[in-house]
């Protein structure tokens, strides 16, 4: 990997932790090779971490010739952050290591309409106190579906939590003691794959979230692109149908009241005429051979993928990385969304390469932890 292709003041601490929790022991020319910087910003970043006790020097290692390699090493039990997942009726936490170990995972009922600080803080609290041998907790992440302020943690518009306007990070913050950051959560999904980085995650992708929410996050030269008012993520709020259903956005023919998880099981009950009890019920129905339940999947296929080859048209990003609740149903909206991806992707661009990620219940509580890591620690992703 070369060391020219990155801003010099962009790296992430957090993803230096991150390569060392993957390879212990890598010396600070590696870590720069590693990801991509060049040994002055590395150097710098090491030293911060060194300051913080988050890394430490292991005893130095002759090569045979210059300098002796010194490798560096995660220190754990120092500290760690909490990540938080909020969905319509309940929260997600995790708490992660510095060193990126998993610590805990848990859930806790929640009801957006009322009482939601001390709802949200009471979960977190109780989980401090439960680590009190695990060092300090530094930092709260939160990921949430709604245009959300990064820079003040206030969310603008939240349209599965029916919020407005919300200061979340400020009064959860003035709460707990302790600082908090909030985030849409596809841009935290995103965060989290540049953050964690195998060596898998193209440096351009389009990221598709199709769960309750439909979101999209634009990543370009490993850069989050947010546009103007943070709101580039609410693809689920483009309008495919100008005479369709109503939207609780307020707009008409949203693509999220067509291919959104609650819409499509709503459609499909009212189609059978019987409730989709689970999940786990919904997906029999889609693994089943009904016709009426396979046309659903399909047309809502169908929409998906003509947006995302709207999307790719316009942005020339030709990677699509698919996540969220529906992937393990992804193979019943799969063919209809090729033909709607065929359709508005030009033939003379390069054939779009789509890829399902692997998605777990945790994932958005342990980005939110990546970005409460990220933020905490003074680096970002870009963005």
């Amino acid at each position: 990997m070369t060391t020219t292709s990155r801003s010099s003041d962009a790296v992430s601490r957090a993803a230096i932790l991150a390569a060392l929790t993957r390879q212990p022991g890598l010396s600070r020319s590696e870590l720069a090779q590693t990801l991509g910087y060049g040994p002055a910003t590395i150097g710098s970043q090491v030293k911060r971490l060194l300051e913080t006790g988050f890394v430490r020097e292991l005893e130095p290692q002759s090569t045979g010739y210059g300098r002796p390699r010194v490798p560096l090493e995660c220190v754990a039990d120092v500290a760690y952050v909490i990540g938080m997942s909020v969905l319509p009726d309940h929260i997600r936490l995790t708490a992660v290591g510095t060193d990126g170990a998993l610590l805990s995972e848990s859930t806790a009922a929640f009801d957006p309409a009322t009482n939601v600080v001390s709802q949200l803080a009471r979960p977190v609290s109780d989980l401090i106190a439960s680590l009190d041998s695990r060092g300090a907790c530094v930092a709260v992440g939160l990921a949430l579906s709604g245009v959300v302020d990064s820079s003040t943690g206030t969310v603008s518009v939240s349209v599965i939590l029916r919020w407005r306007d919300m200061p979340l990070a400020h009064e959860l913050g003035a709460e707990l003691g302790l600082p908090v950051f909030v985030d849409n959560d596809v841009y935290v999904a995103a965060t989290h794959s540049l953050t964690f980085d195998t060596g898998s995650t193209p440096d351009s992708f389009l990221l598709l979230s199709v769960g309750q929410g439909i979101g999209m996050a634009i990543v370009s030269d490993r850069r989050v692109l947010r546009g103007a008012h943070g709101a580039s993520s609410e693809f689920g709020h483009v309008s495919v149908d100008p005479n369709g259903r109503p939207c609780p956005c307020g707009n008409i023919g949203c693509l999220q009241g067509y291919a959104g998880l609650g819409e499509l099981t709503h459609d499909i009950e009212t189609a059978l005429a019987q409730q989709v009890t689970s999940f786990e019920h919904l997906a029999r129905l889609a693994a089943g051979d009904d016709q009426r339940v396979s046309a659903i999947f399909a047309g809502a296929g169908v929409l998906l993928g003509r947006a995302v080859g709207a999307a790719i048209t316009l942005l020339g990003i030709d990677r699509v990385l698919i996540t969220g609740r529906t992937t393990p149903i992804w193979s019943a909206l799969a063919s209809g969304f090729d033909r709607g991806l065929a359709a508005t992707t030009p033939t003379l661009n390069s054939t779009p390469v789509v890829s399902l990620t692997s998605w777990a219940e945790y994932d958005d509580a342990v980005g939110a932890a990546a970005l409460a890591l990220n933020r905490s620690l003074g680096g970002s992703a870009r963005s």
